[in-house]
């Protein structure tokens, strides 16, 4: 199912039918977020986040409260400027909606790629006449 690119994959149907209750759940809890980490881009709520960013919400199997969400940046050509908050890591959260908790499972940043150590060269031996 998708809402302005959210992608959802829910395990169970009786998850359909709150589908918005669950969105707006979810936007409410990025909006108040207290974790400094994350604050500058959940401030603007999940719609807005949505428009330059592939948004992917995963209900857990056994609590029904309990989501994961991974947010990463969509391709350049695909960006609207005017929304774009300059967010280039890639997120996985874990979002309690029964006690409004956010909870970051790890971030990566696509855009850093170090440089690889080059193997030393070995000297060769001089050839004696």
């Amino acid at each position: 199912m998708n809402l302005y690119r959210i992608q959802n994959s829910y395990s169970y149907s009786a998850l359909l039918k709150n589908h918005n209750a669950i969105i707006e759940k979810i936007n409410t809890i990025l909006i108040t977020s207290n974790l400094e980490k994350i604050k500058y881009f959940t401030s603007q709520g999940l719609f807005e986040l949505s428009k330059n960013y592939l948004i992917v919400l995963t209900a857990d199997n056994e609590n029904k409260n309990l989501f994961e969400m991974t947010i990463r940046k969509l391709d350049n050509n695909l960006i609207d400027l005017k929304h774009f908050n300059d967010l280039f890591e890639q997120y996985r959260l874990r979002i309690n909606t029964d006690t409004s908790s956010i909870k970051i499972l790890d971030s990566f940043d696509p855009t850093f790629f170090p440089t690889p150590v080059s193997m030393p060269i070995e000297p060769f031996p001089k050839k004696k006449d």
